[in-house]
């Protein structure tokens, strides 16, 4: 559990084999539980892939073909000027 620069509560639950995390639960969205969409393996997907978020962390390898892209969250606006390494720089 970390806290947010705008002081919410953010829980990641892990894989205990492989550290993949896999759940996530905001105090800003109480009653909902994010699911890592990335953790089934494709063509197994029950859903179509509407955004993808958090881009700056995939890795070098993974392409798609998804029409909306972030590189943070879709709302996200820094309160501090973030690391460049953060920028994906």
């Amino acid at each position: 559990e970390f806290q947010t620069e705008s002081g919410g509560n953010f829980v990641i639950q892990f894989c205990s084999n492989c550290g993949t995390s896999l759940f996530w639960r905001l105090t800003a969205r109480p009653g909902l539980v994010g699911v890592g969409g990335g953790t089934f393996d494709p063509p197994t997907f029950w859903y179509e892939v509407e955004r993808e978020v958090f881009c700056r962390s995939k890795a070098d390898f993974i392409h798609t073909d998804i029409k909306d892209k972030f590189v943070s969250a879709p709302t996200y606006q820094p309160i501090k000027d973030e690391a460049v390494h953060l920028k994906g720089g």
